[in-house]
C-alpha cells in the first residue's frame, strides 16, 4: 500500500469511530494526569518543607568557641562553593536608647559577612543592623538616626528575627558590624543544602591550642525544624519515582488493549492481503491520533499546576514530571504494536467465534 492508502485507512478508521480515540484518550489523560499531579503534589510539598526549613533559618549553622574565631577567616567561608554567606559574632555592651532609656538594648559585634547571613541586602555603609521586631516597635527605618547613651546611632539596616524557635538572642538587638580585626565567640553561615563538610569549615576558623581536646561545639540557628534536612534524598526516594515508569506501564496495557479488541478485522485484512508493515503503520498512526492529544493535555495541565502552585524553579519542575505523560503515550504506542504482532491470519475463524 501506498503511504497515502494507509493514512486514508487510519483516518477512516478514526472518524467511523472504529479506533474509539476519544475514549482511549480519555482514559490516557486521566491516567497519566492522576500521576502527573500526585508527582507535583509530593514534589512541591518537598520543596515547601525545604523553603520553610530555610525561612526558619534552620539551615544556619554555628561554631562556639569563645573568644578564639578568627572573624577574618570566618567571612571567608563565604567564598567556599559550599556556603552562600559567612560572618563571625560576639556580644556586645547594653545600650540605652533615649527613647526608652528604662529598657536597655543588647548588641552584638559583627563582621560585614554576617549581614548577608540574616538575609540583609544592601545595607548602608556605616550604621547599625537593628531586629524588625525592634524596629517597628520604634517605627524606624534604614537612614534614622537614635541617641542612645552611646552617642547618636544610625540604622544601617533592618533584619527579621522573628520568634520561631530560632536563637531568640539576636531578637530586638542591635548589631553593630565592624572590620573583622579581633576574635569573636561565634562564626554563622547560611548554606542549602546542609552538608556535614561545612562543619568542617565551620571548625577551622577557630583558633584552638593545639593541645586541647575541646575542639569548636557547631551548633545551629534553629532547631525546632530538625537538625538536617536532606532535601535530595527526600526528592531522590519520594513514593512517587516511579511514576514515570507506572505511567508507562498503564500506557501499555491501554495500547494493548485498544488494538487487541479488533484483531478479527486486522486478521481480516491480513487475510486480504494487507502486508503487516502497512498494518502496523496505520494502527501507529491510529494510536498516536490519540496519545498524542493527551500526551499534550497532560503536560499544559502540568504547566498549569505549576503556576496556580507557584512552585519555584518551574523549569526544573516541569523537566522532573515531564516524562509521566511522554512514557504514558510511548506505552501506549507500544502496547498497541505489541498487540498487532500478537495478531494471527491463522486465527481468524477463532478470532470470529470468539468475538
Amino acid at each position: 500500500m501506498r503511504l497515502r492508502s494507509v493514512v486514508s485507512e487510519a483516518w477512516r478508521d478514526l472518524t467511523s469511530g472504529a479506533a474509539r480515540a476519544l475514549l482511549w484518550a480519555l482514559c490516557l489523560i486521566g491516567s497519566a494526569g492522576l500521576l502527573t499531579a500526585l508527582d507535583l503534589s509530593i514534589v512541591n510539598g518537598l520543596q515547601r518543607d525545604a523553603a520553610a526549613y530555610q525561612a526558619g533559618a534552620a539551615n544556619l549553622r554555628l561554631s562556639l568557641a569563645q573568644g578564639a574565631v578568627d572573624g577574618a577567616a570566618c567571612d571567608r567561608l563565604a567564598l567556599s562553593a559550599s556556603v552562600a554567606a559567612a560572618g563571625a559574632i560576639r556580644p556586645g555592651p547594653a545600650i540605652r536608647l533615649s527613647a526608652a532609656p528604662d529598657t536597655p538594648v543588647g548588641s552584638f559585634a559583627v563582621t560585614a559577612g554576617f549581614g548577608p547571613v540574616l538575609g540583609l541586602s544592601l545595607p548602608l555603609e556605616t550604621g547599625v543592623w537593628v531586629d524588625s521586631g525592634l524596629a517597628e516597635s520604634m517605627g524606624l527605618a534604614a537612614g534614622d538616626r537614635l541617641d542612645s547613651d552611646q552617642g547618636v546611632i544610625e540604622i544601617a539596616g533592618v533584619f527579621a528575627w522573628p520568634s520561631d524557635g530560632r536563637d531568640a538572642r539576636l531578637s530586638f538587638a542591635l548589631l553593630l558590624p565592624e572590620t573583622p580585626l579581633e576574635l569573636y565567640d561565634e562564626c554563622w553561615i547560611r548554606a542549602w543544602p546542609v552538608i556535614d563538610d561545612n562543619d568542617i569549615l565551620l571548625r577551622a576558623v577557630a583558633l584552638v591550642d593545639a593541645g586541647s581536646n575541646r575542639p569548636p561545639m557547631i551548633d545551629q540557628a534553629n532547631k525546632s525544624l530538625g537538625s538536617k534536612l536532606d532535601a535530595h534524598a527526600l526528592f531522590t526516594d519520594r513514593p512517587t519515582r516511579w511514576a514515570a515508569l507506572v505511567a508507562g506501564l498503564v500506557g501499555l496495557g491501554l495500547g494493548f488493549a485498544s488494538i487487541r479488541r479488533r484483531r478479527l478485522e486486522q486478521a481480516s485484512a491480513l487475510h486480504c492481503g494487507q502486508r503487516r508493515v502497512d498494518q502496523l503503520l496505520s494502527l501507529s498512526l491510529q494510536t498516536w491520533a490519540w496519545g498524542l492529544p493527551a500526551l499534550l493535555v497532560v503536560e499544559a495541565a502540568s504547566l498549569v499546576l505549576i503556576r496556580v502552585w507557584a512552585m519555584p524553579d518551574p523549569s526544573a519542575v516541569w523537566a522532573t514530571v515531564a516524562g509521566v505523560p511522554l512514557w504514558a503515550a510511548l506505552g501506549a504506542w507500544a502496547g498497541g504494536l505489541v498487540a498487532a504482532g500478537l495478531t494471527r491470519e491463522k486465527h481468524l475463524f477463532r478470532y470470529f467465534k470468539t468475538r
